[in-house]
């Protein structure tokens, strides 16, 4: 087993990652939970909130991929790559919608002031952010059901130290080649008219 210099550095910025974020994360996560008890919430903090525990959704599941990268294998049981994979990317994906979530309403605020303050409740941003949960939830389901099959065993299941076109195979077959895909009878007859 002979570890690669890019493999050096993902490893060291997976363990930096996972060393900063977490208690970083934390502290984001207890402060706003003080700040929305004693203030109240507003759709700020729970935006940032949400942001918060996707976030740690990622962090938390960073020592598995710094082992995948250290042991270039994956070596634990075949059950844990859907969950792994569910995990990071459901806090890839809620990151993102948090996000935007965030910058429209800071666009809104901006855009129309008065309408958009008629409108700025807490309630309101929770029930965005748990239709933000759902559509992340379905959307993984879809594809997690699809790794692993019918039958839903995980055995057929891609993991993730496979590579992106080995990846990409197994969703959509030809993904990966490079130009169209021809028959051996169009090549053929391409041989022919030369």
């Amino acid at each position: 087993m002979q570890v690669v210099y890019i493999d050096c550095v993902a490893l060291a910025v997976y363990i930096f990652t996972f060393l900063l974020g977490l208690p970083a994360n934390l502290l984001v996560l207890f402060v706003y939970v003080r700040k929305a008890c004693k203030r109240g919430a507003t759709p700020n903090v729970v935006y940032a909130l949400n942001l918060c525990v996707a976030n740690l959704a990622l962090v938390a599941w960073l020592p598995v991929k710094a082992m995948e990268t250290l042991l270039q294998d994956w070596t634990l049981p075949p059950y844990i790559c859907p969950v792994y994979s569910f995990f990071l990317y459901s806090s890839l994906y809620g990151s993102c919608l948090f996000i935007t979530a965030v910058t429209v309403g800071r666009y809104l605020s901006i855009a129309f002031p008065i309408i958009y303050k008629l409108y700025r409740r807490a309630r309101l941003s929770c029930f965005i952010s748990v239709a933000l949960w759902v559509v992340v939830l379905i959307h993984l389901s879809i594809g997690l059901n699809d790794a692993t099959g019918a039958t839903g065993r995980t055995g057929d299941a891609v993991e993730p130290s496979q590579s992106t076109s080995s990846r990409l195979d197994h969703v959509t077959p030809g993904a990966t080649s490079a130009g169209p895909q021809l028959s051996d009878r169009d090549s053929k007859e391409n041989q022919v008219d030369k």
